[in-house]
C-alpha cells in the first residue's frame, strides 16, 4: 500500500468567506475525522500537494494510506472519506480524511484496473471494450488495504465478459461487492 505524506494545517474560523479567502490562498479545506466518527477537527493542505498527489495516484487515491504532519510534527495515518469537487471546473473544494487505528477494521473502495488490452482476441477482432465496474467496496485492516485490483482481460473474446470473481483477493480481505456482477466486457460495434 503506497502511503503518501501530507503536511496540514488545524484551522479554527469556519463559514463561506473563511473557506473562500483560505482557497484563494492556495489551501483546500480539510476534516480529519476520528475513527468512529464521534468527533472531528478542521484542517487545510496545500492546493499543490494534493493537486501533485492526485496526479501521481492518478484514479488510486481511494485506497491510498496519507500520512498527514501538522505543523507542530505529530502524524496521523488516514484514508480519504469524501472528496468534494467543483461542478464548474473539477477543481478540489474539500476533503475528509478518516484516522486509522491499526486493529480497527476500515471500508474501502479499491479500484479495479484492466491488463492485456493490446492483446485482447475481442478487440482485435473489432469489438469495443466497455469496463462496467471501476471500484470494489472492501474491508479490511488499515494495513492490508490494496492499492488496486487487475484483471487480465488479453484472452476475453468478442461479446464475452468477466465478473469480479475473476479478482484475485486475498484471504486478509473482505469484498463488500457482490462479486457475480459483470466487471468488464467486450461488444460488438
Amino acid at each position: 500500500m503506497d502511503i503518501v505524506e501530507l503536511r496540514i494545517q488545524k484551522r479554527s474560523l469556519k463559514g463561506k468567506g473563511f473557506l473562500r479567502n483560505l482557497r484563494l490562498s492556495g489551501r483546500i479545506p480539510c476534516v480529519l475525522h476520528s475513527p468512529g466518527g464521534a468527533s472531528s477537527e478542521a484542517i487545510s493542505a496545500c492546493r499543490q500537494e494534493v493537486e501533485k498527489c492526485f496526479l501521481l495516484h492518478k484514479g488510486r487515491v481511494s485506497s491510498l494510506r496519507f500520512l498527514l504532519i501538522d505543523e507542530d510534527g505529530n502524524q496521523f495515518h488516514s484514508l480519504i472519506k469524501e472528496i468534494q469537487h467543483s461542478f464548474i471546473d473539477y477543481a478540489i473544494l474539500h476533503l475528509d480524511f478518516c484516522l486509522l487505528e491499526s486493529s480497527r477494521l476500515v471500508s474501502v473502495n479499491i479500484p479495479v484496473f484492466l491488463r492485456g488490452s493490446e492483446e485482447c482476441v475481442g478487440l482485435k477482432q473489432g469489438g469495443i471494450l466497455r469496463q462496467v465496474i471501476r471500484k470494489v467496496r472492501i474491508r479490511c485492516l488499515p494495513d492490508d488495504v490494496p492499492s488496486c485490483f487487475e484483471l487480465d482481460i488479453s484472452g476475453l473474446q468478442m461479446k464475452k465478459s468477466m465478473r469480479l470473481s475473476s479478482l484475485v483477493i486475498p484471504d486478509n480481505v473482505s469484498p463488500l461487492t457482490d462479486l457475480d456482477q459483470v466487471a468488464v466486457v467486450v461488444a460488438k460495434r
